[in-house]
C-alpha cells in the first residue's frame, strides 16, 4: 500500500479539498519532486495499486489520514513525478489510529524523523501491509475530518464542498472505466440530472452564529451543449445542501468530458479558499439519434432525386438544409 503525504501548506493544502470533495470513482493527481519519493516506489503502474492520502500539519507534525485511493498511472511534468489516482472510501475514524501507527513504524525503520516545522525526508513510500477500508458513513467521516482540519492554520476560514450524489429519476449515475484505469460517471443522453453537494465551513463561524459574513455563489460549469436549469446556488450558512440541475443533450456520438463546481463572484477565494471540483462524465450514445442521422444522410444524398419522384413543391436545397440541420443536431 502506497502512502501519499501532503503538507498543510500553500499551495499543496488545496489538494485536500479535491480529495475530500470528490465521490468514489472521481479522479485526481498529486505531484512530487523525486527527492520526496522513496526509491522503492515504482514510477510505472501496469495494475492499479491501493494507496492512502494523509495530511500532515507541518507546524505540529500531526498526521491525519484522509482517504483510500487507487493509483493507476504516473507521469512527469518537468522534474516532478505525477501520481494519478481514483478516489475510494473515506477513512473510518477507528482505522485512523492504526494507519498512523503503521506510518510511524515505517518512519522509525527508515530513519525518517517527523519533527514539527521541518520537512519529512519522504512523502511517498510503501507500507509493508495493506489496510483494507472499513465501511463508513461518508457524511460522518467527512465531517469528522473537517473538524480536525478546522484547527489547522492553513484552513482557517476555508470552505469545503463535497459532491454527494448525481442522479436522474432516483437512479444514481455509476462510475465506469473510460480507458486505462481512469473512471467517469455515465450519463444518459436527453436525461435531466440533479447534482447534490454538501457545503461546510468548519472554523469560520462559531456555534452561536451560523451565518456567513459574506454569502457567495457556487456555480456548476458544464459543456456548452448542456442545458443548465439550476446552475448557481448561494451559500449563506455554515452547513448547506446545494442542488444543481442540468439536462444532457441527445447525441449519437457520445463523449467523455467533465462538469465542475467552482466558487465564483462574489466569492472571495482568498478568504474562503474554495477550489474548483471537477467530475469526469461519459455521455452514452443515443441509438435513436443514430436512426435519425441515417435518415438525414439518406435525405441529403437523395435530395436531387426526391423532387423528380413527384415531390416538386420542395426544392433539393430545402431537403439538404433539413438534413444538415438534423445531422448537426444529433451528430455532435
Amino acid at each position: 500500500m502506497i502512502v501519499l503525504i501532503t503538507n498543510a501548506i500553500s499551495p499543496y493544502g488545496y489538494d485536500i479539498q479535491q480529495v475530500l470533495g470528490l465521490p468514489n470513482g472521481g479522479n485526481y493527481r498529486f505531484r512530487y519532486r523525486p527527492k520526496w519519493v522513496h526509491s522503492e516506489i515504482s514510477t510505472t503502474y501496469s495494475n492499479p495499486t491501493s494507496g492512502l492520502i494523509v495530511l500532515r500539519d507541518k507546524s505540529t507534525g500531526t498526521l491525519t489520514p484522509i482517504r483510500h485511493i487507487e493509483i493507476f498511472d504516473t507521469g512527469r511534468i518537468g522534474e516532478a513525478i505525477v501520481l494519478h489516482f481514483s478516489i475510494k472510501d473515506y477513512i473510518h475514524p477507528s482505522d485512523a489510529e492504526a494507519i498512523i501507527k503503521s506510518i510511524t513504524s515505517w518512519q522509525a525503520t527508515n530513519n525518517v524523523e517527523n519533527k514539527p516545522g521541518n520537512d519529512l525526508k519522504y512523502l511517498v513510500f510503501k507500507l509493508p501491509e495493506d489496510i483494507s477500508p472499513t465501511k463508513v458513513d461518508p457524511d460522518t467521516a467527512w465531517t469528522t475530518v473537517l473538524k480536525s482540519l478546522g484547527k489547522i492554520q492553513l484552513y482557517d476560514k476555508f470552505g469545503f464542498i463535497r459532491i454527494t450524489s448525481l442522479e436522474s429519476d432516483g437512479k444514481q449515475a455509476k462510475s465506469t472505466s473510460v480507458g486505462g484505469h481512469q473512471h467517469a460517471f455515465v450519463l444518459a443522453p436527453g436525461k435531466t440530472y440533479t447534482l447534490k453537494a454538501a457545503e461546510y465551513m468548519p472554523s469560520q463561524i462559531t456555534d452561536s452564529d451560523e451565518a456567513i459574513q459574506d454569502p457567495f455563489d457556487v456555480t456548476l460549469h458544464a459543456p456548452s451543449d448542456f442545458s443548465l436549469i439550476r446552475g448557481t446556488q448561494r451559500v449563506v450558512g455554515k452547513y448547506d445542501e446545494l442542488r444543481f440541475v442540468f439536462t444532457v443533450p441527445e447525441s449519437f456520438a457520445g463523449k467523455t468530458t467533465e462538469i465542475s463546481l467552482s466558487c465564483d463572484q462574489p466569492c472571495d477565494a482568498k478568504k474562503y479558499g474554495i477550489s474548483n471540483i471537477a467530475l469526469p462524465i461519459k455521455v452514452r450514445r443515443k441509438y435513436r439519434s443514430l436512426i435519425i442521422v441515417v435518415i438525414a444522410f439518406g435525405l441529403y444524398f437523395l435530395s436531387e432525386s426526391i423532387p423528380k419522384s413527384g415531390f416538386t413543391f420542395i426544392s433539393p436545397e430545402t431537403y439538404r438544409g433539413i438534413a444538415t440541420f438534423f445531422i448537426g443536431r444529433y451528430l455532435q
